[in-house]
């Protein structure tokens, strides 16, 4: 069994600090497991259940966007109208792999083909991770944020082993690895539903101090604290930066200086999707650019590429 380190009783707690409300830091809760599970399975069913008891609780459920656990979790929530959000990877070159499961629908998703990237994805949406019986991708993600647990105690996003198959796992671990304290301490296991749900109230409780924290940039995602939103200055410094990696790369030069031999000025040039504005740069020398980007970062970036665009992008 893992060993916890020693929770506040809710009776030792002020009144308010015992208050549940939105403002909670565990919002989102990442379910990591195998695809190969049937759903007849004890574990697919338990899994099921514990996404629909979390989400009924107002957690929306993040997952691969697989089949298996992945799906028990997104039905589990879809069956209560919870939040569900899916991760998926989609690669060009990976022989084995079960690939995105269509029957897994989700109200949000994300697609990367950079297996790495899809991981920080999941980790980044998580608030807090349930691990589950899986295999070798179920043990580079329990990995992950284990270390992450470790590296950013205090703050940090509980990390859930679910089921009774853990304890032979982390008594190995103990036996066989150098674990320190920190690290057994990090780790919560549930046998059910229920004790999920108790393991998050608690770990709540335990890190509020961390709600008056405020966290940004690139570590922010593999802690719990208050949001931080971008600002103007933030942009600025992304857009400086891509500027002075990317600047002056045409997306299709050749197909810009068609078109600018084709149509003489004055037009009017609307440039839908600009991303970080180039074209829309190149374009802007002879014509009167209006943009469209749905991304607030590369709406932001075109704008420091190009200042004299005219932005219709909904911010």
């Amino acid at each position: 069994m893992p060993v916890n380190f020693p929770l506040p009783r809710k009776d030792e707690l002020a009144p308010e600090e015992q208050q549940a409300s939105n403002g909670r830091l565990i919002k989102r809760i990442t379910f990591f497991g195998d695809s190969a599970i049937p759903e007849d399975d004890p574990i697919y069913k338990s899994v099921w259940e514990a996404a629909r008891i979390l989400a009924e609780r107002g957690f929306a459920i993040v997952n691969g966007g697989g089949p298996g656990i992945m799906k028990a979790a997104t039905d589990g929530a879809e069956s209560v109208n919870g939040d569900t959000v899916a991760v998926y990877w989609q690669p060009k070159l990976a022989s084995f792999f079960e690939g995105k499961n269509l029957a897994n629908v989700t109200d949000e998703s994300e697609t990367f083909s950079n297996y790495l990237i899809r991981t920080l994805g999941l980790i980044e949406h998580g608030d807090a991770y349930v691990v589950c019986k899986g295999g070798t991708g179920t043990v580079s993600e329990f990995g992950m944020v284990w270390a992450l647990a470790k590296l950013y105690y205090g703050c940090h996003k509980p990390v859930i082993l679910y089921g009774e198959f853990w304890d032979g796992l982390i008594e190995a671990f103990q036996r066989d690895m150098y674990i320190d304290d920190i690290e057994r301490g990090v780790l919560y296991q549930a046998t059910t539903p229920e004790e999920i749900v108790n393991i998050i109230d608690k770990h709540e409780l335990q890190i509020q101090h961390c709600g008056k924290r405020r966290f940004s940039g690139d570590e922010a995602g593999f802690v719990l604290g208050a949001e931080v939103k971008l600002t103007q200055e933030t942009h600025d410094a992304i857009a400086s930066s891509y500027h002075g990696e990317y600047a002056g790369r045409l997306v299709a030069q050749e197909q810009m200086e068609e078109f600018m031999s084709l149509v003489h000025p004055p037009a009017k040039v609307l440039d839908v999707g600009t991303g970080p504005g180039h074209d829309a740069r190149f374009l802007s020398e002879k014509y009167s650019v209006t943009g469209i980007e749905i991304s607030q970062k590369f709406a932001e970036i075109a704008k420091f590429e190009t200042p004299r665009w005219k932005s219709s992008t909904p911010m």
